[in-house]
């Protein structure tokens, strides 16, 4: 497993130009923007480093790179597994750093106390949804491939969306972000719990259905 780590992180190490060129364009955000753009920069980060984990399927499959890979003593479970480590690696990573990075311009630019505890509280759900893309575009890309993968992964992203913008629009969207409010003041660490647990559980049904398919495939 160490071996395919090396090589996904190799992977990104030749991408450095790019994510060179989005921390910049964060960092421009963050100085001209204001306390509101914070939630933004987190999910644009989180969720950008998450897309890069569904990249090195594309190039793991390029040009019979999986019957190669399969040829070395790398067995279809640590393949998997490897790639959700991977995944978790990278969208904990890139969500941490976008956490502190925007501390530290709340800092810098002395902002007040109750943006920031507001930041703090909301931060975890970005977190979350970049874990549930993932947890089910992985093996909608180990099954269908790159190309159709990216439409299915990003139909469903767009689906949730639209779906979740009717419903504010047909409902009280007021009463709904008043009742979150009371929840995270009144009791932070069961709903970080809870999430938390959702989060093991979609993961654990992604990782089998995962490695179900990887058992089938024929290179």
């Amino acid at each position: 497993m160490k071996a395919l780590l090396i090589k996904d992180w190799k992977l990104l190490k030749n991408q450095g130009g790019y994510f060179s060129t989005v921390f910049l364009i964060v960092i421009m955000i963050m100085c001209i923007g204001s306390a509101d753009t914070a939630g933004f920069i987190i999910s644009y980060m989180t969720f950008l480093f998450s897309v890069f984990v569904l990249s090195t399927l594309s190039y793991d499959s390029y040009d019979n790179g999986m019957a190669f890979l399969m040829s070395f003593p790398v067995d279809r479970k640590t393949y998997i597994a490897e790639k959700y480590i991977f995944a978790i690696f990278l969208s904990l990573g890139s969500w941490l750093a976008s956490i502190l990075l925007r501390l530290v311009f709340f800092f810098i630019f002395q902002t007040p106390e109750g943006d920031v505890t507001e930041f703090i509280y909301s931060s975890p759900m970005f977190l979350m949804m970049a874990l549930i893309f993932l947890g089910y575009s992985l093996p909608i890309h180990l099954k269908y491939g790159s190309e159709k993968g990216n439409i299915l992964s990003f139909g469903i992203l767009g689906a949730a969306c639209f779906g979740t913008f009717l419903f504010l629009r047909i409902t009280d969207s007021t009463e709904l972000i008043r009742l979150f409010q009371n929840i995270t003041d009144k009791d932070f660490g069961s709903l970080m719990a809870g999430m938390a647990g959702f989060c093991i559980i979609f993961w654990g049904i992604s990782y089998g259905i995962s490695l179900r398919i990887m058992v089938k495939k024929e290179f």
